[in-house]
């Protein structure tokens, strides 16, 4: 584990604003003097990707430069180990918007992987949005369905909060209907647990996560800690007692940033957030998989700044 301050997305704008004045950046003074490095990530640049306004991106990166002496945090390969080196980050964000949008609408897929099974029509609300992909599928779930409804609205489903509420909700009716034909899958760990408690859920994660993993003949045991980690903190939101509130800033794309966040904060002493979604699933995640990552609030990282 790296003597590494991770702080996310909204530290660093706390920091580039001087929104918590200027303890927040006396601590990292501190950190930085006591020997740490603060560093920033391909997730952050993501996060700054997303700002129209080309002035406020040029300070941003700027200020992210000065802040972390150019220190990114990442993995030459998927599954490969996390590593530190210094880069510019303009050059960085310029990689990151060569991959926007068109590049990942190709590939674009469901995250949702499950035997195909009939569902009892008659039990399905009009208003429910994935009633038009059943009739053409005649009443068949599948992920093919959910692959077309996703890629027919890459766009809106990606970034359009009130389409991504219907859908989770649509989507979780369709599952608690219970119809004969799902079954099978009900004996899945997974949607066993699906309207289960946070308790119950994080006592049977490993089983759950395992469960889904199955379907595309992996286990826990045969995947890198990059998906473990990612897989698992994204799939903690499709719960309903762990979905967070989506809304105009938060949609589907920022919780795949902040489970990548997760992932690359992993091999730091510290993760620092303001979001206290994203810290209590963090510790979720890092508890599940023996990550010795310490998890801060802004607030409490600046009162524990003497880190181990």
């Amino acid at each position: 584990m790296e003597k590494v301050v991770y702080m996310d997305w909204n530290v660093f704008q706390d920091l580039i604003q001087n929104r918590r004045g200027e303890r927040l950046k006396e601590s990292i003074e501190f950190a930085k003097q006591s020997g740490y490095r603060i560093v920033y990530s391909i997730a952050h640049m993501w996060d700054l990707s997303r700002c129209g306004n080309t002035e406020y991106v040029k300070k941003d990166l700027s200020e992210v430069s000065k802040l972390t002496d150019n220190w990114c945090v990442s993995t030459k390969s998927v599954g490969g180990p996390i590593v530190y080196e210094q880069c510019i980050p303009k050059d960085v964000i310029r990689n990151v918007n060569k991959q926007q949008i068109q590049g990942e609408k190709a590939k674009v897929e469901s995250p949702y992987s499950f035997p195909s099974y009939m569902v009892d029509m008659s039990k399905v609300s009009d208003e429910n949005i994935l009633v038009p992909y059943l009739k053409k599928q005649n009443g068949m779930m599948s992920p093919k369905l959910l692959n077309d409804f996703v890629k027919e609205l890459y766009e809106k489903v990606s970034t359009d909060y009130k389409i991504q509420k219907k859908f989770r909700k649509s989507l979780e009716e369709i599952i608690g209907i219970n119809n004969p034909a799902f079954v099978p899958l009900h004996d899945m760990a997974f949607y066993r647990h699906i309207f289960s408690t946070e308790e119950v859920i994080v006592k049977n994660l490993p089983e759950i996560i395992n469960s889904v993993l199955s379907l595309d003949n992996e286990t826990l045991d045969t995947i890198p800690i990059e998906k473990k980690i990612t897989t698992t903190y994204s799939l903690l939101d499709f719960f309903p007692a762990f979905n967070e509130g989506l809304d105009k800033r938060n949609n589907m794309r920022n919780i795949v940033i902040d489970a990548l966040h997760v992932f690359l904060a992993s091999d730091s002493r510290c993760l620092v957030s303001s979001d206290k979604n994203m810290l209590k699933k963090a510790k979720i995640v890092y508890k599940t998989y023996g990550v010795r990552t310490k998890v801060y609030e802004t607030g409490k990282f600046i009162q524990n700044i003497t880190l181990h």
